[in-house]
């Protein structure tokens, strides 16, 4: 009877627990905390944008999901293969998230699997042309026609913010495509 009664003591004193946001496309489904999370407008040909209010992303970190409608080849098989090049197109498709910018590898592109889906993530720093920088977490994720690309980019990302991505990439479920 006590334990009851402190269980019930305590439910009433802890706040409740956040409800998951969700954002859902014809393609793909997002799922994210909205205690990390705020979900701002998005600009086509942007189709999901978060802003990180978490105080270890930083100033100004905002993610976006972003087509990639290029054709994309599985890697694999050897060094010369199609494959292989398009493996190494990966860091050029990140550079293309922030024209006239510089990218410098943190991190180089890796394969991530998560459940539903897989693709490759990698870290980079942004160099702008008046020399500033900024930080940049990239994860491609493959589709059938192509990739969805996700990038994160923040003033100082330190490494919780890499684990709120992290947490956000396993949010992400593809909805009517076959993981390879």
């Amino acid at each position: 009877m006590r334990r009851a009664a402190l269980a019930i003591g305590l439910a009433l004193l802890l706040p409740p627990a956040a409800k998951a946001g969700t954002v859902s496309h014809a393609d793909f489904a997002l799922t994210y905390d909205p205690a990390i999370w705020r979900l701002a407008t998005s600009v086509p040909p942007t189709r999901v944008t978060l802003d990180c209010i978490d105080p270890a992303c930083g100033p100004k970190a905002t993610l976006i999901v972003v087509d990639d409608d290029r054709p994309f080849l599985v890697p694999g098989a050897g060094a010369f293969t199609p494959g292989a090049t398009s493996a190494a197109m990966l860091d050029t498709r990140a550079a293309a998230l922030a024209p006239r910018a510089r990218l410098l590898t943190v991190e180089a592109m890796q394969p991530h699997v998560a459940v539903g889906w897989s693709g490759y993530r990698g870290r980079f720093t942004v160099e702008a042309t008046d020399l500033s920088r900024r930080d940049l977490l990239h994860a491609a994720i493959r589709r059938p026609d192509g990739l969805l690309l996700v990038a994160f980019f923040g003033d100082r990302l330190e490494e919780a913010a890499v684990r709120h991505f992290d947490q956000l990439l396993d949010g992400f479920s593809m909805q009517g495509t076959a993981t390879p």
